[in-house]
């Protein structure tokens, strides 16, 4: 096997690495920004429960369990107050239908309305960077894994 021709041909392909050193270095800092990101999204959760602590809002901001695409979720309060029992759990916020919704429950706190599209802004570029940096990290630990093998083919075949 010619290593040579070999690492030359995937340097050509312009992968963010050159080898597998790098790839795993790169590996290490998509986990840490994924922590990062995460720690942001449990602040910003936490920042929407104290804004709203006193109030009471017609939404929540909700963490799904897993790492889904979207990790913070709007959910609809089940306070009898909105009388919200046949509308869905979980849905996009950014809706002519919802921000009607919500503006005419919050027509005595405008000020709420617009600090909730806010947080919207917030979680969707958040949910977009957790759901991104999780995917990469994956793709990127399946390849190392799968090098790992390869590098080991030459042993196994001279072995037969």
């Amino acid at each position: 096997m010619d290593n040579i021709a070999l690492n030359q041909w995937r340097d050509k392909l312009g992968l963010p690495f050159s080898g597998i050193r790098e790839a795993k270095l790169q590996l290490s800092m998509l986990e840490a920004k994924y922590e990062r990101l995460s720690s942001e999204a449990r602040q910003l959760l936490d920042s929407y429960n104290d804004m709203v602590r006193n109030k009471t809002s017609p939404v929540y901001l909700h963490r799904a369990s897993s790492n889904t695409s979207k990790i913070l979720k709007w959910r609809l309060s089940g306070s009898k107050l909105f009388n919200f029992g046949d509308k869905a759990r979980s849905y996009a916020l950014l809706t002519p239908e919802v921000l009607g919704l919500l503006k005419s429950v919050l027509d005595d706190d405008p000020t709420l309305l617009q600090k909730i599209v806010e947080f919207d802004f917030k979680r969707t570029h958040l949910n977009y960077a957790l759901s991104y940096t999780f995917s990469e990290a994956k793709r990127l630990e399946s390849y190392i894994e799968e090098f790992e093998v390869w590098r080991k083919l030459p042993s196994l075949v001279n072995s037969l």
